[in-house]
């Protein structure tokens, strides 16, 4: 399935929503897990634009709001990723007379129509259902704070879980996927003795070393991030340093698991490059 953990840092003057999670897609193959792919995206940036009518009436090109949130997925990328494609249309056509601003709660209860909608179709084509959690999160222009809202559905039952967690004290982590008991017990273990910055940036490295063990055959690949500011959610490299066998240090910058550095038409696109903003490993 996949790890997806979320938490709020506070190492600096504002607090942050950090989001990480492995880059595996994998499949149920007999009694056990087959990977299908290592650098497949659990992380993604929605942006939300909200447009006014324009002096003739019409709602053309005057926006008045716009910023981006955040998604995440664990289980079925079949409806997670037509779900990031529907609300990536609809979330980035907004439109109000009076200029006014939708909050998470309002947007998260969109997403939820959108998923139901989606499995509805899956239900009616399949003879089984499918499991899929989705939390949509990021900073509230409305209550002017970071809200995460968690939808998960079981392959036995129709309806859709929803609610929104609350990441208030030092420990409240939430987590999707398979292995979670575990995984949430080891980053609470590691982050005992930490301070400052590599207490607030602990789960993250648990969830390297978790991914670099291979313990798990349906976590694997590589760490995504996304850390989501008050001027919105932004996905971030992580920049690698690696020792080879001969003794030398070497650098990669992956996202999605994938090297920019390795390939020159990865890193340009014609005379454009791509601006990266990275966070080191571990």
């Amino acid at each position: 399935m996949t790890v997806v953990v979320s938490w709020i840092s506070r190492e600096r003057e504002f607090p942050t929503l950090w989001v990480v999670a492995d880059s595996r897609l994998s499949t149920v193959k007999g009694m056990g897990i087959e990977p299908l792919l290592d650098c497949g995206s659990k992380l993604f940036s929605i942006r939300i634009a909200c447009i006014g009518p324009n002096v003739k009436g019409y709602y053309l090109d005057d926006i008045y709001f716009s910023t981006t949130i955040g998604m995440a997925f664990a289980g079925s990328s079949l409806i997670a990723l037509n779900l990031y494609a529907f609300i990536s249309y609809t979330l980035g056509n907004m439109a109000n007379a009076n200029n006014l601003i939708p909050s998470m709660e309002e947007i998260a209860n969109h997403v939820k129509a959108g998923f139901n909608s989606l499995l509805e179709s899956y239900i009616n084509t399949n003879s089984t259902s499918t499991r899929c959690e989705v939390s949509i999160f990021g900073y509230c222009a409305a209550m002017k704070k970071h809200r995460l809202f968690h939808l998960k559905h079981e392959a036995e039952d129709r309806e859709i879980q929803f609610c929104e967690l609350e990441l208030r004290d030092h420990n409240s982590i939430h987590m999707m996927g398979n292995h979670t008991r575990e995984i949430r017990e080891r980053i609470l273990t590691d982050r005992i003795k930490l301070t400052g910055s590599r207490y607030w940036r602990s789960p993250k490295a648990t969830i390297e070393r978790v991914i670099a063990e291979q313990a798990y055959p349906d976590i694997g690949g590589k760490l995504q991030l996304g850390i989501s500011y008050p001027m919105g959610f932004r996905l971030t490299p992580i920049f690698h340093r690696e020792q080879s066998l001969e003794g030398q240090s070497n650098a990669n910058l992956l996202y999605q698991g994938i090297d920019l550095y390795e390939n020159t038409m990865l890193r340009n696109v014609g005379e454009c490059f791509i601006n990266i903003d990275s966070i080191p490993s571990g």
